[in-house]
């Protein structure tokens, strides 16, 4: 029989609770672990009256684990709004987190956005993300914007294309998905006179791999690919391949020449 203490209990019935689908995804934290396993359950899982786990899924499972008493209490919280918070007073959610609760929910948006990640590891989700709405520069808005479940493709077959496009550009040259790499080569990818065969050799010719080595901002990472798709493009008979460019008063990369519109959400 469960014991009450004050209005915390104690039970090893592991049975009689429950997890969200739509919380986060229980990985493994071995530290936690270890501390449970050395000192009980120091903090109580908070439940809500259907004795669903709001806050402390990781604690219960290492509970269930090992068969150990779990200390609970019940809350009036129930929206998944609320769950949110009372984790992130503990452990932040992560982007992945909320991308999980929106499939768990059925957006399909989210359900091919995770579908994609899972095939293209070697891209950061906030890069992912980013480059799938149609942008780069305004990553905080957007990341801001999935996390409260707006997020939408700008172009799904487009984004697509650009991913089958990069996996090229990666296999054919020396380049690591490091940083804002993929951010960088989505932007120079939007330009109509863009010639992934020129650039592909150009980057291999002048070792742009060595060049971007550390660098993490994607203006960076872009003006070394501006300047490598731009060289031995002076000639007249090349004149017009050139890639036009400048840097505004904050040192931003504006590019003067025709954007592919299908791929760039200029609504943003």
């Amino acid at each position: 029989m469960d014991r009450e203490i004050s209005d915390i209990y104690i039970t090893n019935n592991h049975e009689i609770f429950s997890l969200l689908e739509t919380n986060r995804k229980i990985s493994k934290n071995k530290k936690l672990e270890e501390s449970i396993l050395e000192k009980g359950i120091l903090r109580p899982i908070a439940v809500n009256s259907m004795m669903q786990i709001i806050d402390g899924q990781h604690r219960y499972s290492i509970a269930k684990k090992y068969n150990l008493d779990i200390p609970y209490y019940v809350t009036m919280n129930k929206e998944m709004n609320d769950i949110i918070e009372i984790n992130n007073t503990v452990h932040k959610w992560t982007l992945k987190d909320y991308i999980n609760k929106y499939v768990a929910e059925g957006n399909l948006e989210y359900i091919n956005l995770q579908r994609i990640m899972k095939t293209n590891k070697k891209i950061s989700n906030s890069d992912m993300v980013s480059v799938a709405m149609g942008s780069w520069y305004k990553k905080t808005k957007l990341l801001n914007d999935v996390k409260k479940g707006n997020f939408k493709f700008y172009n799904y077959e487009q984004f697509l294309n650009v991913l089958q496009e990069y996996e090229i550009f990666l296999n054919n040259t020396q380049i690591k998905e490091v940083g804002s790499v993929f951010q960088a080569y989505f932007e120079i990818s939007t330009i109509v006179k863009f010639d992934q065969e020129w650039f592909i050799k150009k980057v291999n010719e002048l070792e742009i791999d060595k060049k971007i080595m550390g660098l993490k901002k994607t203006e960076r990472i872009l003006r070394c690919f501006l300047d490598a798709y731009n060289h031995n493009l002076q000639a007249i008979s090349k004149r017009d391949r050139v890639i036009n460019w400048e840097l505004d008063l904050k040192h931003q990369i504006i590019i003067k020449d025709e954007l592919k519109a299908e791929r760039l959400n200029h609504n943003l």
